[in-house]
């Protein structure tokens, strides 16, 4: 994965066996469809237990993870150069880490029951 832009991964199956997040500095779109997790080859079904493998993945302008019950978006704060996100349909509630986001333009929040989306401003467009 150290050479790829862009992936969409659509029905896929990741599996991580380091114990700390992935490093990269190229990716710039990530697109999750209906991911099937695992750790060291025992399955996850909680999304939100596998998100903090992606905080370090620096390069990202665009990430998609939709239809997946994630609540927490705390991995997101080092992803200084995230532009847009595509979040529909999850269990997220709080956004605040989403206004420590300098270059977030554009957030997709339909189907959450997000309540501080004030918190963005007016520079981020939330759909």
């Amino acid at each position: 994965m150290k050479q790829i832009k862009s992936l969409m991964c659509s029905d896929c199956r990741l599996n991580f066996e380091q114990k700390s997040a992935a490093e990269n500095g190229l990716l710039e779109h990530l697109t999750l469809e209906q991911p099937y997790f695992s750790i060291n080859n025992t399955s996850v079904t909680e999304v939100d237990q596998m998100m903090p493998y992606f905080a370090k993945m620096s390069a990202l302008r665009s990430f998609t993870l939709q239809d997946s019950n994630l609540a927490s978006l705390e991995f997101m704060s080092n992803w200084q150069a995230i532009e847009e996100l595509h979040l529909e349909n999850n269990a997220i509630s709080n956004i605040e880490t989403l206004s420590q986001l300098p270059d977030l333009q554009k957030v997709y929040l339909s189907g959450n029951s997000v309540q501080n989306k004030s918190v963005l401003g007016t520079a981020v467009h939330v759909y």
